[in-house]
């Protein structure tokens, strides 16, 4: 009932690393529902998992995924047309 997004990321977290940024929950809460995501994604299909990293890193391996979704998706249904340079 909801269409499929072209692109959909799960940026994964270390539960012990993102309990040191934001304690108001607690690491047991926080593996739980890192579990339930990372099932959802395998269930769905089609969403790409960026492996807990630095910002930096994070930022690439998204960039690198999206380029290689773009470059894989035929050029019409991008909903942009091919021109000539003439």
């Amino acid at each position: 009932m909801v269409p499929r997004p072209d692109v959909a990321y799960l940026l994964d977290a270390d539960p012990e690393a993102a309990r040191a940024r934001k304690p108001e929950y607690p690491v047991d809460f926080m593996r739980e529902c890192r579990r339930a995501y990372k099932n959802l994604a395998s269930i769905v299909g089609g969403i790409t998992i960026i492996p807990p990293l630095e910002l930096e890193a994070a930022k690439a391996a998204v960039q690198r995924a999206f380029e290689e979704k773009a470059v894989l998706r035929p050029v019409a249904q991008q909903g942009t047309e091919v021109r000539s340079a003439a």
